[in-house]
């Protein structure tokens, strides 16, 4: 979750969106990944093009280091966290076919 150290979910929290980025660093081109093939923790990015029905691309410096990172936006209830969750994991391909696999540490709360 970009500007946050805790990453804090909260389970209970269905509908709520949380954001996720993928950074671009030396070594990796976040801008390569193909966003319809993401996934954080089982859910796809919930925000829709109305016109073309396709997922909306979302592109951001993040993290102000002059390049792009991929964002995606998540539902809590489509994921798979729960109470127990330590990390998230985000899988996706990039569009030459290279399958992507990252995982950082969540804190997951039960609020409400």
């Amino acid at each position: 979750m970009p500007g946050s150290e805790s990453n804090s979910i909260n389970a209970a929290a269905e509908k709520q969106v949380v954001t996720v980025a993928l950074l671009t660093t030396t070594d990796f081109d976040a801008t390569t990944v193909d966003h319809t093939k993401v996934r954080f923790e089982g859910a796809s990015e919930t925000h829709i093009d109305r016109l073309i029905g396709e997922v909306r691309r979302h592109e951001q410096d993040l993290d102000d280091d002059g390049d792009l990172d991929l964002v995606l936006h998540v539902r809590v209830g489509e994921t798979r966290l729960d109470a127990s969750s330590t990390a998230g994991t985000v899988t996706g391909e990039t569009y030459d076919g290279m399958l992507i696999r990252g995982t950082d540490a969540v804190n997951v709360l039960v609020i409400g």
